[in-house]
């Protein structure tokens, strides 16, 4: 299922919603024709207004505004080095850490979009959800068995093999890139119909 970047009116609604979106419609309107509809750029306002603030708190470490934003870059500039572009899928195969939304905003500004593997599949159920998607990365984060899992229908794949990533080994190195602003052009063929992320359903 694909979850797009517009934002839907809903049917019947009343007029002190109207009245809440209308600005927010105006607003997506102006982001449209300046080719900036990507929702990086919601984020980069929020953390060039928000700077030190708290933004995310885990048990594995918490950021600033700045920090995530940086953060998010550098994962960024790792997509773009293994050939992942505008319009592509990346598969997160990942367990609920602050990596997953700050690699998932390192893809938004690129113009790609996460492919959300559920953690549980695995087999023929997880090899298809693979395919479907035809992400040039898998991203892989949580215990050796999720990385098991991935390595074990690898070969079997109808696409061509996918870059698979062990977070756990290559985080360090991800840390260490340049936190390079991506260029707008690689965002400028996003649109409201344009994919945010692809998850699966039953």
């Amino acid at each position: 299922m694909l979850c797009r970047q517009q934002v839907s009116r809903p049917p019947g609604c009343c007029s002190r919603f109207n009245e809440q979106t209308s600005g927010q419609v105006s607003a997506n309107r102006t982001a449209a024709k300046a080719k900036r509809t990507s929702i990086y750029y919601q984020f980069e306002e929020a953390a060039k207004a928000r700077g030190k603030d708290d933004c995310i708190w885990s048990r594995a470490g918490n950021y600033t505004w700045e920090e995530a934003y940086a953060r998010a870059n550098q994962y960024a500039q790792f997509f773009l080095s293994h050939g992942v572009g505008p319009g592509e899928f990346v598969g997160f195969f990942m367990r609920n850490t602050p990596d997953f939304p700050l690699a998932w905003f390192g893809l938004t500004a690129i113009g790609a979009s996460p492919a959300l593997l559920n953690c549980s599949l695995k087999g023929e159920s997880l090899l298809h959800c693979i395919d479907v998607a035809v992400p040039k990365v898998i991203l892989v984060d949580g215990e050796s068995e999720l990385l098991d899992k991935v390595n074990e229908v690898k070969g079997h794949l109808a696409s061509k093999d996918p870059i698979v990533v062990d977070l756990g080994l290559l985080r360090p190195h991800i840390y260490s890139l340049p936190a390079t602003r991506p260029p707008d052009e690689l965002r400028s063929a996003v649109t409201p119909a344009s994919p945010m992320m692809l998850f699966y359903t039953r």
